[in-house]
Order: structure tokens, then C-alpha cells, then sequence
């Protein structure tokens, strides 16, 4: 190898670092150091410097990788990062009802196929993967086995946290509710705030709306999930 192989992926100076690259979310700090370690490194040596770095950490360099044209490295940081998951998905998913142990590993094979391309992804709303990395995961995994609830009705969505407490809706409720009857804005800024964990400033600047209009979506959201909860009761 030579060439860019033997370049670091970015510079350990540029201040862009502390930032993402689109939004400019600001990075945690062990992100940022995290990072800067990695900048010291040629590319063809990340995925084994990095082995110990936060999956945020790894996903902005797999993504540095891959613009720069060195699939082959950009390859070496995903198989970290799932063998990072690995453990936490297989977790998730080994005490569903499944039929046998070939429906789940299809599933997990769709989850790896849709995680490829969200840390490959240069868009906007795949950004997050570098500031809260867990929620993101439990998102798409949420979405993988939503896709598979038409058969298996009884699966409980694990995700990151759930709508419990305060807000009167347990992550059973969650899965069994009908979320395709929300209205789109109210649908999304739940997804954002409970599953993605971001702050309703980062959802009314997603949205172009309000920070009130944001709360109004949400308390709106979950009262009509209320709603069809106790209707859903026998």
C-alpha cells in the first residue's frame, strides 16, 4: 500500500473537528481527542489504532475513508463497528419470538446491509450517526423489525430508551400503536426526540419550524398515542 494508504484521513489542526461537517453539531470531547489520536495515524492503520475509540469516533473515519476512495479501509472500520454492535444488537433481538434462528440472522443480515449505507451516507439526515451513535442504532433496528411486525405481531421493539414515566407509554405500547397514523410532522419529531435523542432545538431547526411548534407536534403525537392505546384495550 502507499499513497493515501499511507496519509492520514484528516488533519489533527483542522478545527473542523470539534464540529460535524454539515449541521455543525459540536462533537464530545473524547470524540474530538479521540480523533485528533487517529489524524497521527496512516489510513491503512485506523481500524487497528482505533479498535478502543467511541463508534461515533469510528463512523466519522470509515466516512473519511470512503471519501477519499479507500473502500478497503473504510471496510476495516465497519467490520469494528460491527463487531463493536454485535453484542448489544444480538442482545436485542436473541430474546424475541423468532421462528427459527435463520428469521433472525435475516434480520441482522437487513440491519447490516442498512448500516453500511447510513455510515457511508454524506447526507444531512445521517449525520447523527456521529454525535449519538446508540440511538441511531436502535432506530434502525427499530425499523428493521417494524418492517417484520406484520408477521410476527408479538415482537417487542428494543430501542434506546422508551416513552415511559412522565409521557404514559411503555415501549410495548410503543410497538403496538398504530405510528402510521400520525400526522408526518408529528410522527417525525417523536422519532427525533425518543429514538434519536435530539433536542427539540435540533428537531425545529430539522423541521424549519418553532421550538413551540416542535413541543406542539410532540404533545400532540403522544396523545393521540394515548388514544389508540386505550382503544387497542380489550
Amino acid at each position: 500500500m502507499n499513497g493515501l494508504h499511507d496519509e492520514p484521513l484528516f488533519n489533527a489542526d483542522d478545527r473542523s473537528l470539534e464540529l460535524t461537517p454539515i449541521r455543525h453539531h459540536r462533537r464530545e470531547a473524547h470524540v474530538v481527542e479521540e480523533l485528533k489520536r487517529l489524524a497521527s495515524a496512516p489510513a491503512r492503520s485506523v481500524s487497528r489504532v482505533a479498535r478502543d475509540c467511541a463508534p461515533e469516533t469510528l463512523v466519522m473515519a470509515l466516512r473519511a475513508a470512503f471519501r477519499r476512495g479507500l473502500e478497503d479501509v473504510a471496510c476495516d472500520i465497519a467490520e469494528v463497528l460491527s463487531m463493536r454492535i454485535a453484542r448489544h444488537v444480538r442482545r436485542k433481538t436473541s430474546a424475541l419470538p423468532w421462528r427459527d434462528s435463520e428469521e433472525r440472522d435475516d434480520v441482522e443480515d437487513e440491519l447490516a446491509v442498512i448500516l453500511w449505507q447510513c455510515w457511508t451516507s454524506l447526507d444531512e439526515s445521517d449525520e447523527f450517526w456521529e454525535i449519538r451513535f446508540w440511538n441511531c442504532l436502535d432506530r434502525r433496528l427499530y425499523d428493521v423489525l417494524r418492517r417484520n411486525r406484520g408477521r410476527k405481531r408479538d415482537i417487542e421493539v428494543p430501542v434506546h430508551g422508551d416513552l415511559g414515566g412522565e409521557h404514559g407509554l411503555s415501549t410495548d405500547d410503543w410497538v403496538h400503536v398504530a405510528m402510521d397514523a400520525l400526522p408526518r410532522e408529528q410522527r417525525l419529531a417523536i422519532i427525533m426526540k425518543f429514538f434519536e435523542g435530539w433536542t427539540e432545538q435540533e428537531i425545529a431547526a430539522k423541521l424549519r419550524v418553532s421550538e413551540r411548534t416542535v413541543r406542539n407536534y410532540i404533545h400532540r403525537g403522544l396523545e393521540r398515542l394515548r388514544a389508540i392505546g386505550m382503544e387497542a384495550e380489550p
